[in-house]
């Protein structure tokens, strides 16, 4: 930049220096009137003029040598200038090469960034894979579990029926085989008729309870009633208890083979003298109650009607009802 600035003042003032005196030639002289001086040797000669001088024209500056010293600057400037451009260029190449060999350190370094990202990348990936797959093998392997518990319950399920239909079929025998049977024992009997005025009690049987089973019973209560059987109403098979009967409550332990204490019963609605003969029917209606030693309450309902002097079983029906268990 200094050597063409240079360049330029040189060039500038050797254009001046070639204007400045062509210009001052061609500005015009003002006219000045002048008296002639005559010179001394103009005064001895006379006015003949014989030996007077041409007068001296003023000569034109030679600017070649000018010319050629500027020819000369700038012919030495223009490599000067030349060589300032090549450095200048120069070190714009080596500042451009500079950047791009930063560029590329830098571009090098965003690569193997990127490549660790995706190495990264890729890791994290295929451990999701694999945890994806474990859990995928726990899902299976806690189904599997989940299938085989059914499974589990279910057998649980079924050998708990099987244990169950097993118990209530030895509880079945053992209601038939082995529990005690509660019925009542006709031991005496007043039915026939009397002559009036006979200080007799109304006609009446006398009666036990006896324990037929083979376990002992707790006796809990009974109801009983001797009427005609035409008295004794029946709703479809089963004798209906008369509603307000009295039920008597009776506890008394009876082991197998053991019987209570002898009791009467007298025929409803009867007089003292009145009598009944062979061929009247006559129905003797009863309801016991009592437990078993597991606690399951028993109640047996019956009529036995007397044909030809004596009772037989007209009906019969068992129910047993196990205790409520307490739930846990």
């Amino acid at each position: 930049m200094l050597a063409r600035a240079r360049l330029y003042v040189i060039a500038i003032g050797g254009l001046a220096l070639w204007i400045g005196p062509a210009w001052s030639q061609d500005q015009p002289e003002p006219a000045i009137e002048r008296e002639p001086i005559a010179t001394v040797g103009q005064q001895e000669s006379g006015p003949t003029g014989e030996n007077d001088t041409p007068e001296e024209q003023p000569q034109a500056p030679d600017y070649s040598a000018i010319l050629e010293s500027i020819e000369t600057a700038i012919r030495e400037l223009i490599p000067e200038e030349n060589q300032n451009e090549r450095q200048r260029q120069e070190q714009r190449e080596i500042d451009d090469l500079g950047a791009q060999q930063q560029m590329a350190v830098w571009a090098k370094g965003v690569f193997w960034a990127t490549v660790a990202t995706v190495g990264i990348t890729m890791v994290g990936l295929f451990l999701i894979w694999r945890t994806l797959k474990h859990t995928r093998r726990a899902a299976d392997y806690a189904r599997d579990m989940v299938e085989e518990g059914r499974q589990a319950t279910s057998a649980a399920e079924s050998a708990t029926h099987e244990a169950k239909r097993q118990a209530d079929t030895a509880e079945a025998a053992y209601s038939r085989l082995e529990r005690p049977y509660l019925f009542p024992k006709i031991v005496g009997s007043r039915l026939y008729k009397v002559p009036d005025g006979t200080k007799t009690p109304k006609p009446h049987i006398e009666y036990t309870v006896a324990n037929y089973g083979k376990t002992p019973a707790i006796f809990k209560s009974i109801f009983l009633e001797l009427r005609p059987s035409d008295e004794i109403t029946f709703i479809g098979d089963e004798p209906r208890v008369p509603v307000g009967a009295p039920e008597k409550s009776w506890y008394e332990v009876l082991a197998s083979n053991e019987e209570t204490g002898k009791r009467r019963v007298d025929v409803a609605d009867s007089e003292p003298s009145q009598g009944f003969d062979e061929d009247f029917r006559l129905a003797l209606h009863g309801r016991l109650k009592y437990e078993d030693p597991t606690g399951t309450l028993h109640t047996h309902h019956f009529v036995l009607v007397r044909v030809g002097g004596r009772f037989g079983l007209e009906y019969s029906r068992h129910h047993a009802e196990s205790p409520k268990q307490d739930s846990a």
